[in-house]
């Protein structure tokens, strides 16, 4: 009975599964139980879709423990459009840099006129790739070959330089791109498969659907990491699950680990 989520025949779940009126005092509960004993050796992150600000600063204030870190994803779904994930829409740098400006200043502690921290209001997590997002360098910079080098550096400048805990995802450190789909049946991730063959049985055009999935289908993250330039990336001998990303002759660790100017040697001196 509640309202059809965007771009979906399907009512949203998210309002009876997540954030319930005690959320907090659960949290804080399992924190001093469980958590805090063993300090030393967790870390715990709140996988918390949809949070608000002030909701971000609840779970992860000091004053009252709950997590060590939050994991938002405001930044990417800036670029949904009114048909929801699968009606990507371009995204103004302003609009994204507005977004990123307001998690740093609102997580940011307090401090007095000579700069001492006296507070913390919290604290976030850095990303922009992970299993479930396209490549951030095909999403968020310039994947063509004269600017891909330079946007996957800028964009992991941001990630390290902002305030937070960084998270970097396989291939990220590479420059790894999205791939190619050349139809329904290069994908594997059933939110994909089920969601062409949705718009299809409300009369879509396949053409449109395939021209909105390619740009931010989660199996952009999930080919194989890109070793070498060998067969199959080097990443096995056998059949990979799914297909390599075509450009991986030209994109793989073995080219960039000990390479001045690399991609992966830009990470490696911000880590």
């Amino acid at each position: 009975d509640s309202p059809q989520a965007a771009g979906s025949p399907y009512g949203d779940g998210f309002i009876a599964t997540a954030n319930g009126p005690r959320v907090h005092e659960f949290l804080h509960e399992m924190n001093q139980t469980v958590f805090a004993p063993r300090h030393r050796h967790i870390i715990t992150v709140g996988e918390t879709a949809g949070v608000t600000l002030e909701e971000a600063q609840r779970y992860t204030n000091l004053d009252s423990p709950e997590l060590d870190m939050v994991f938002q994803f405001e930044h990417v779904s800036l670029d949904a459009g009114p048909g929801g994930k699968f009606d990507p829409q371009p995204l103004p740098v302003a609009a994204l840099k507005a977004n990123l400006a307001r998690w740093q200043e609102g997580l940011a502690p307090v401090t007095d006129e000579a700069g001492v921290i006296t507070a913390e209001r919290g604290w976030n997590s850095s990303f922009w790739d992970n299993h479930d997002q396209p490549r951030a360098v095909s999403r968020f910079g310039d994947d063509d070959p004269a600017f891909r080098v330079n946007s996957a550096k800028t964009l992991a400048s941001i990630l390290h330089m902002h305030r937070g805990t960084p998270y970097i995802y396989q291939g990220e450190e590479l420059g790894q791109t999205n791939t190619v789909f050349r139809g329904i049946e290069d994908y594997r991730d059933l939110e994909s498969i089920n969601y062409f063959h949705e718009r299809l049985g409300l009369g879509d055009d396949a053409a449109k659907v395939l021209a909105g999935l390619a740009p931010v289908s989660r199996d952009n993250a999930r080919t194989p990491v890109q070793w070498d330039d060998g067969e199959c990336a080097g990443f096995t001998t056998g059949t990979p699950w799914i297909d390599v990303t075509p450009n991986y002759v030209e994109i793989n660790a073995a080219a960039q680990v000990g390479a001045s100017g690399s991609i992966f040697e830009h990470y490696r001196a911000l880590v």
